[in-house]
């Protein structure tokens, strides 16, 4: 069973289905106090905003993509400098930082369309 969560939804249509999959399992009940399938998920996410590089990181995304790339990768890499509780909150804000880069990187394809519908009157 996940929880539903609008901001993940928001972003499963700009997603590959695989992603998809990590995303809602992120939020699996089953899941909620798995730390190696949330590492694993994490790692997956990393990979994806790592190989989709040159597409996410433009303006305005900038600094919001190296800042989620950072912490998808150091939340994983040091894992023995935080107590699980802390682990798992480091581990919930990396998460939450790739939805929010690819709800931007979405605003960001849209401008053309946003501009145009700013300029009815």
């Amino acid at each position: 069973m996940t929880k539903r969560d609008a901001d993940v939804d928001s972003v499963l249509p700009d997603v590959q289905s695989d992603i998809r999959l990590d995303l809602l399992s992120y939020l699996d009940f089953k899941n909620e106090n798995n730390l190696e399938q949330k590492m694993n998920i994490l790692r997956r996410l990393y990979l994806d905003i790592e190989e989709r590089g040159d597409e996410l990181y433009k303006d305005p995304n900038r600094k919001l993509y190296t800042t989620t790339k950072s912490l998808l990768n150091n939340v994983r890499h040091h894992r023995k400098d935080f107590d699980e509780e802390k682990l798992m909150t480091n581990c919930d804000l990396a998460f939450y930082h790739y939805i929010h880069l690819i709800r931007a990187h979405k605003l960001y394809q849209d401008k053309d369309l946003i501009k145009e519908l700013r300029q009815l009157k």
